[in-house]
């Protein structure tokens, strides 16, 4: 996971995002199930400024998907129902008055969505969880990273290709998100892996230049790996948070 920047929400979401939360009101009041309209939340628009903020990427495992999927819209807090644990059996209602909140919205692949997150929203005290619009969100401690409020970096980092929970006191709201969100997944470890190796091949060539062979920094050889290093490091770059990671404990800044 990497930080989120998600910018102004787009206009859909306070036009007919009003009406919608108000249709969800009545319904919720009347004792009904509410309609919650994916033509609202996951308008194009909507989709396309979420694609844009997370860079064509998974908000939670930082997997490139477009070029054999959709993507789901994903609410952070779910909407309809919600449970702590994967045992727990789905309560209801979720967190409805959030169906349409531009906050509470990312995109993710199917697998992350629907096999892994679903209906999960672990709470660090189940018994403070907001039940209603009226109550404050601040009092809940979710046991997952919210990737636009807070930086995964503080909560999760890798050991090769492997998600790492982060010692100290973060490390229950890492491994809950590892977890949840299956981000050890075996799939996805393995299309992490090819490129942590190509990442470890091309620090190690760069290594070797620069003290066997004696080259400048400056020399083309080397450039053309500092390039493509960098590149792996950049937000819009196939799981970033773990090359990150390889190169903050694995090697000195170049001089």
């Amino acid at each position: 996971m990497i930080r989120i920047f998600k910018g102004d929400p787009p206009s859909i979401l306070i036009t007919r995002g009003r009406a919608g939360h108000a249709e969800i009101a009545t319904a919720i009041d009347a004792g009904e199930s509410p309609a919650f309209r994916s033509a609202i939340y996951a308008h194009q628009s909507v989709k396309d400024l979420l694609r844009v903020a997370q860079n064509g990427k998974c908000a939670f495992c930082e997997s490139k998907y477009e070029h054999i999927a959709y993507g789901d819209v994903e609410h952070f807090r779910p909407k309809a129902g919600f449970k702590q644990s994967v045992a727990d059996e789905l309560e209801h209602p979720g967190y409805y008055w959030l169906t349409y909140a531009w906050d509470n919205l990312f995109l993710s692949c199917t697998l992350c969505n629907q096999q892994f997150k679903a209906n999960l929203f672990p709470l660090r005290d189940p018994s403070q969880r907001c039940r209603h619009p009226d109550h404050q969100l601040t009092r809940e401690s979710p046991l997952l990273i919210h990737p636009a409020f807070e930086d995964p970096e503080l909560f999760i980092t890798f050991v090769g290709e492997t998600a790492k929970p982060k010692r100290g006191g973060g490390a229950q709201k890492g491994r809950t998100t590892i977890d949840s969100l299956g981000l050890n997944r075996d799939p996805l470890r393995s299309k992490r892996y090819e490129a942590f190796e190509r990442l470890k091949a091309m620090v190690e060539a760069r290594e070797l230049l620069l003290i066997q062979n004696q080259v400048s920094v400056n020399s083309p050889a080397v450039e053309k790996l500092e390039t493509l290093i960098q590149a792996a490091l950049l937000p819009s770059a196939e799981y970033s948070s773990m090359a990150k990671a390889f190169i903050q404990a694995h090697t000195t800044p170049v001089s």
